[in-house]
């Protein structure tokens, strides 16, 4: 067999010059000729005497190498680095920035990643938009419709052609890197006509449109005077699930206003009843002006990279602090948060309904969203109006609950007291303000 084919066939995970040598029974001069003559074949790991070598195969069947772009807050599209996939299954991130960002480096620290890397999991499709996407791509692609069962390949050919405009602000591939700068922006200006419209769009499987994870019906679009939103919408009609739907919009707007009174960033809000649809307008925070994006990562993922912890927004929160990444003021919010969701009923408090930004060295918090008394969503046509139990207090946290708690009681406070609510959840907020009075002595 020809040397050099040897040597790659045995490039499968990293490996050193030494091992190679061992492995191959060659010299060191011999083994450094051929891995000369591998060139792109071979990626190169560290420096040094601990250099270890592997073998580089198509990036998802592509190229040997994918460059990774970040759109920042102008428009401007730049490379931040080039993705390698190696024989091993696992992936090569090697940055094309001065000063590298310790996210874009992971756990290690090293770019080497046993799968894709954590932060363009994330930009698989999820939620409502995500499976309309995933529907409309099942034939043709031949996938599955759940994109949560996709694999590397599948995830990485969406990022490739489908990925210009995606949560966040990265960009894999020369192609919809070019496909953002030609682009143009859909800018609606009357949302009495297009709204209705876009909702039915969105319902039929049509242009989806940016895949914003979340399971509530949605659609993405650019107002002239919002900016680039998200849009969730209720049923229309008059239906018990319908009034209910309407009613859980109003109150996560309401929910957004006690956050914020707190002294924590949320996705501003707007309400607006067109055509016998509440629709509650989120201003995104990953967009900036017309054409500029930021960075997001869910907290899913962070954790999945960095902590493992799997679920709690506090535990996960905790454990980035340990690891000094993420300040001791995020954590006290999101313990906040955690606990205010305890006390108003959200029964969705999962990873991915928390974002950060990576900064350089650590992560930020960014605005909340999502935050509503998800316990009253209808089930298969089912109303509940079951009395909530209390979040659980325990000795260390008990100001942050009684905070949390009196936030609760002028939440539920304001939903008894909105008039735009059915009479049905007025009256359940109206007895939930009683219960957590009683439950705090207040």
């Amino acid at each position: 067999m020809d040397p050099l084919r040897r040597l790659l066939d045995n490039l499968a995970g990293p490996i050193t010059s030494r091992e190679l040598q061992q492995r191959l029974g060659l010299s060191q001069s011999t083994v450094s000729r051929l891995l000369g003559r591998a060139g792109p074949e071979v990626v190169r790991l560290g420096r040094g005497p601990t250099t270890r070598y592997a073998r580089a195969v198509a990036v998802f069947g592509t190229d040997l190498s994918v460059p990774l772009f970040a759109v920042n807050e102008t428009g401007l599209v730049e490379q931040i680095a080039t993705l390698k996939a190696l024989a091993s299954g696992a992936y090569l991130v090697e940055p094309n920035v001065p000063m590298t960002p310790s996210w874009l480096l992971g756990n290690e620290g090293t770019g080497l990643f046993e799968s894709l890397p954590y932060f363009l999991h994330d930009l698989r499709p999820a939620g409502f938009i995500g499976r309309q996407i995933a529907r409309s791509l099942a034939d043709e692609w031949g996938v599955s419709a759940d994109p949560r069962v996709w694999n590397d390949r599948q995830i990485g050919r969406y990022l490739l052609e489908r990925g210009h405009d995606l949560p966040g602000n990265l960009v894999m591939g020369q192609a919809a890197a070019q496909r953002v700068n030609r682009a143009d922006v859909t800018v609606v200006d009357d949302r009495g006509l297009d709204y209705p419209r876009l909702a039915s769009r969105a319902l039929d499987d049509q242009d989806p449109g940016s895949s914003a994870a979340g399971e509530q019906p949605k659609f993405a679009v650019c107002h002239r005077e919002a900016g680039h939103v998200i849009v969730k919408f209720s049923p229309a009609g008059t239906s018990a699930e319908a009034l209910r739907w309407r009613d859980l919009l109003r109150a996560e707007h309401h929910a957004l206003a006690r956050v914020a009174d707190h002294g924590i960033q949320v996705a501003p809000s707007t309400l607006h009843d067109i055509d016998g649809r509440c629709f509650l307008e989120s201003r995104r925070f990953d967009r900036r002006g017309e054409r500029g994006r930021s960075a997001a990562i869910s907290l899913a993922m962070v954790d999945a990279e960095f902590v493992g912890q799997g679920h709690g927004w506090t535990r996960v929160a905790r454990a980035l602090v340990e690891r000094r990444l993420l300040d001791e003021a995020a954590l006290r919010q999101i313990g906040w948060l955690e606990t205010f969701g305890g006390w108003i009923g959200n029964s969705d408090l999962h990873l991915y309904n928390i974002s950060l930004a990576p900064r350089p060295n650590r992560f930020a918090l960014l605005p909340v969203y999502d935050m509503l008394p998800m316990a009253y969503a209808p089930v298969r046509g089912e109303i509940r109006s079951t009395a909530l139990r209390p979040p659980i207090r325990t000795l260390t946290d008990e100001a942050l609950w009684r905070s949390a708690g009196a936030a609760a009681i002028d939440y539920w406070s304001t939903l008894a007291d909105d008039d735009q609510l059915s009479s049905g959840f007025r009256a359940l907020s109206r007895e939930q303000a009683r219960r957590c009075r009683e439950v705090l002595g207040a």
